[in-house]
């Protein structure tokens, strides 16, 4: 199998300039691993893009209009999207896009991170952006 990747420009630049390339490419490979899982067949895309779908609509169906976002993070679909990983990322990004809802406590949990600055905070579309901007930055979008 032959397996592409896209090496950050810093990563690259350095990689031309030094002798230790091995070292380099193991750190290469770990960024495009945490960044994108491991590499999957476009039909093992398509199954966890369809497996990630079904739950997003079952969390949306059960959820209702709850208003408590901890009991909405706590539903059983909304937990196995988050047990993907990240490759659950690019989905729940889309989803931001397309139709933003709450899948920031999804997406910190899998990420560790949190882009949302405290006056975004409650605003879904300032939310919704921020984490779009972070996946941007991040090489999801």
């Amino acid at each position: 199998m032959k397996i592409s990747i896209t090496l950050p420009d810093d990563i690259a630049e350095e990689l031309s300039r030094r002798a230790d390339r091995d070292e380099l490419v193991s750190r290469a490979v770990a960024v495009a691993l945490h960044r994108n899982g491991p590499p999957q067949s476009s039909s093992a895309r398509l199954d966890l893009d369809d497996e990630l779908s079904a739950l997003a609509r079952a969390w949306r169906d059960a959820r209702g209009a709850t208003s408590s976002s901890l009991k909405a993070a706590m539903h059983p679909a909304y937990q196995r999207i988050i047990g993907k990983g990240s490759a659950a990322v690019p989905f729940l990004l889309r989803q931001l896009r397309e139709r933003p809802d709450h899948w920031f406590w999804a997406l910190m949990a899998i990420t560790g991170e949190d882009p949302v600055a405290p006056e975004q905070r409650g605003n879904l579309p300032q939310m919704a952006d921020a984490w779009l901007a972070w996946g941007e930055a991040e090489g999801y979008v």
